[in-house]
């Protein structure tokens, strides 16, 4: 029976262990870059955007209401944690549907298998010492059982994680796509300006034409 305790509190460390390294909390200590954030500042004022860096004392971060990249100094700040929405780079809110349509699924699947391979060894130690404190249970079932705990366990980590990555793919697509867009308008600006300086080159000459005929 001590086996059997000892496989399971392992086994409930491990998954414990890896719940507090898997979990990546924002706060004022760790205000990592692309975190959509909401942020109390110590006259009670709430903002929320777009984390883009820390440097020295300022927290830079683009504003959900301005849409412009701001800069706060820490001193200003009370706290810093998870928005209840995501943002992009122009501060504006991205549906968890777009973000899904972006999910992947190789995390859930790599930790889903890892916790299997995990729950199946603990439940194997289980039901080893079942048998060796003379309890008939077959083996299978502790096996089966841990198995299945550890695989969906772990998928779950695996599938906030795939959330994650899509979250940040998702920022980046728009990212993208707002630069393209510039990029569009700015070749449009230039043909314009290159049309029109074309159109008074024109102009200026036919002008000079006219000149030189009425002086002929």
């Amino acid at each position: 029976m001590k086996r059997v305790i000892i496989s399971s509190i392992s086994f409930l460390t491990v998954l414990a262990l890896f719940n507090c390294s898997a979990k990546k909390e924002l706060t004022k200590q760790n205000p990592y870059p692309q975190a959509s954030a909401q942020i109390v500042m110590n006259n009670g004022t709430v903002k929320e955007g777009l984390i883009i860096k820390k440097k020295d004392n300022d927290l830079i971060y683009v504003d959900s209401k301005s849409h412009k990249k701001e800069t706060l100094k820490f001193d200003t700040i009370k706290s810093i944690k998870k928005a209840g929405s995501y943002y992009d780079f122009r501060g504006d809110i991205i549906p968890v549907a777009e973000i899904k349509s972006n999910k992947g699924v190789s995390k859930t699947f790599s930790y889903g298998a890892g916790g299997l391979i995990l729950g199946a060894a603990a439940g194997a130690a289980v039901g080893i010492a079942l048998k060796g404190a003379g309890i008939d249970l077959d083996p299978k079932i502790s096996i089966g059982v841990f198995g299945a705990v550890g695989a969906v366990w772990f998928g779950l980590k695996g599938s906030d994680r795939d959330f994650d990555a899509a979250v940040y793919e998702t920022q980046f697509k728009r990212y993208k796509k707002e630069q393209e867009k510039k990029n569009s308008e700015l070749k449009k600006e230039l043909e314009e300006e290159k049309r029109k300086l074309e159109e008074s080159k024109k102009q200026k000459k036919e002008l000079l034409k006219k000149t030189d005929d009425k002086d002929n």
